[in-house]
């Protein structure tokens, strides 16, 4: 996140000299500025990308204790940018993910190997339970960067008091709930190889 963040400011800067704005100067941004900056990529790029450009310039403000100027005018001008979004912008949908895929996914893994029973298990929890990878996965492969505040571990899998023998697992972060938290149903399909609670109890 941060080099990505680094390149938005490059990006940023490299907007303000050409139009002859020193980088001394570039901080804080003016309304203007920002507006001006928002509005040269309508057209170009999709709402949310230009938006991502700004969270990352509104940081930098924050960093520097720097007073941030976007208000309505620039809200505005990324509504704007959404609506003139190019065609390339949009994205096909994909093919929904079905019992047949898990199936096909689960002949080519090794339930000998801890990785594989790991894969097994998250796709799963991902289709029974509804979630989105980010809600389980962490953004990074490094096991030290694994941030034990934010991401479930089979820890926080409760064991089942309901009759259906389903089971809770609580999410430490949620996209709506945020650090609130929110609690998941791991469905149970008895002595079937697609239950979620028969993977995890193997792993």
């Amino acid at each position: 996140m941060q080099t990505k963040d680094a390149s938005q400011l490059q990006e940023f800067l490299a907007f303000c000299e050409g139009l002859r704005i020193k980088n001394q100067d570039a901080f804080p941004a003016s309304k203007d500025l920002l507006v001006g900056w928002a509005s040269s990529y309508a057209g170009r790029f999709a709402g949310r990308t230009v938006g991502v450009k700004l969270l990352a310039i509104r940081k930098e403000h924050e960093q520097r204790d720097l007073m941030w100027q976007g208000g309505n005018i620039l809200r505005q001008v990324l509504k704007g940018v959404k609506k003139l979004r190019p065609a390339l912008s949009f994205r096909t949908k994909r093919a929904p993910v079905t019992i047949t895929m898990l199936e096909d996914l689960d002949k080519g893994l090794n339930r000998s190997l801890g990785l594989d029973i790991c894969m097994h298990t998250i796709c799963l929890l991902l289709f029974f339970c509804q979630l989105c990878s980010g809600e389980i996965l962490p953004p990074t492969q490094h096991p030290d960067k694994f941030n034990l505040q934010r991401y479930a571990t089979f820890a926080h899998i409760a064991k089942s008091t309901a009759e259906n023998g389903a089971c809770n697992l609580h999410l430490l972060w949620s996209k709506t709930q945020k650090g609130r938290g929110d609690d998941v149903w791991i469905p149970t399909k008895r002595h079937h190889w697609t239950q979620p609670m028969h993977s995890t109890s193997i792993s």
